[in-house]
């Protein structure tokens, strides 16, 4: 039979007592649940950090652009 389960039985080969275990997993989904939740959460905390850099990085590339038209030094290194 499945894991975890005796099934003895009697001289004529007819079961006559089933010995198993079981656990619950109540716990266990329990947690499998929030840390589903907890990924999704980093997910869209990661999207929008992203996100936001790319507007920071847009932001210095044009403040590097309008001090360049003004004969000034670029202030930020822009890394692609």
């Amino acid at each position: 039979m499945g894991r975890g389960l005796i099934v003895e039985y009697d001289k004529t080969n007819k079961p006559t007592r089933f010995i198993g275990t079981h656990s619950d997993i109540t716990d266990r989904k329990k947690a499998e649940q929030e840390l589903k939740s907890k990924m999704k959460e980093l997910e869209i905390f990661n999207e929008i950090a992203v996100d936001r850099e790319l507007l920071v990085n847009d932001l210095r590339n044009e403040i590097n652009i309008l001090l360049n038209k003004s004969g000034k030094e670029n202030k930020y290194d822009i890394v692609p």
